[in-house]
């Protein structure tokens, strides 16, 4: 119990909390910083892939019988890929857990006889796969929630080379997006094959020929497709760390008020203690 503490202990503890408090704040400051950052590339972002998203469903209207490996084929594997993606580092409050737990659901309802390759983002995902004997393709970790285009680029490289060689049928991304309330949501979207919004059809002049310029553009949608799961799981987990961090600092505040108020009543009680003795001491003399 506090109570039972010398006053040197509680000045102990009370320099101890003031130093984790520092931290803490010190790590919500640099979450939140990192999340306006963040947000600010993925509010850019978002025009050029709406505008993207929408010349690849007016091609494909135009040309709905295009053939190109990243629509639907019939494969001979019952194997499918999943990108998952979590943190590098901790203290980021029940980020980590949920999307790990949502994994764990996956892959308990996948149906008999299929399987799932993962493609690791974060050193805590590869640890949770590798924990408890998931296949593990390829990790990706020490990006410490910065997102870099050789991330998107090399993930897109090695999912897309799985689906042509039909070790996949299907590719599939799971990430958090944060949703509003302080609330996390993990999300799990279909990359291989891409999908197309519908849209009316359209004449077009194709120049070169419609197969080298869907070649072209559904590399680029595939990157543009990755790179928003990217930001959006990063900027979850900067929220989730700012968050964290925020309680933790308040936490800290509310010890120190409690620490402090003990430490007054000690160091009154010992002034009280010594003022008795004092004058016991006095009325003994003059007795």
């Amino acid at each position: 119990m506090i109570q039972n503490l010398s006053l040197r202990q509680i000045k102990s503890r009370i320099r101890s909390v003031e130093n984790t408090k520092k931290i803490t704040r010190a790590m919500e400051m640099v979450s939140s910083a990192k999340l306006k950052r963040m947000r600010q590339v993925l509010a850019s972002f978002e025009v050029y892939s709406r505008n993207l998203e929408e010349l690849f469903g007016r091609i494909f209207a135009a040309r709905p019988g295009i053939k190109h490996p990243f629509f639907p084929v019939e494969t001979v594997f019952a194997r499918e890929a999943v990108c998952l993606i979590a943190s590098d580092t901790g203290l980021c409050g029940s980020y980590n857990h949920i999307m790990l737990q949502h994994i764990d659901d996956l892959v308990s309802a996948q149906k008999t006889g299929e399987s799932l390759a993962f493609f690791v983002v974060g050193k805590k995902a590869f640890m949770h796969c590798r924990e408890k004997g998931y296949l593990i393709e390829k990790y990706y970790t020490g990006y410490t929630g910065r997102y870099q285009d050789n991330l998107r680029d090399a993930l897109a490289a090695d999912m897309t080379q799985w689906y042509r060689q039909n070790y996949a049928s299907r590719c599939r991304v799971a990430y958090m997006r944060y949703d509003r309330g302080n609330h996390f949501v993990p999300y799990v979207v279909q990359i291989l094959p891409l999908k197309s919004q519908v849209l009316p059809a359209e004449e077009f002049i194709f120049e070169p020929v419609p197969e080298i310029i869907m070649d072209k553009l559904l590399l680029r949608v595939l990157a543009a497709r990755l790179k928003i799961n990217l930001l959006e799981s990063f900027i979850s987990e900067h929220q989730a760390r700012a968050l964290a961090m925020g309680e933790a600092t308040q936490n800290a505040v509310e010890l120190l008020e409690g620490l402090i108020l003990t430490r007054n009543k000690v160091r009154q009680g010992n002034i009280t203690k010594e003022i008795l003795e004092v004058v016991s001491s006095v009325e003994a003399l003059r007795g």
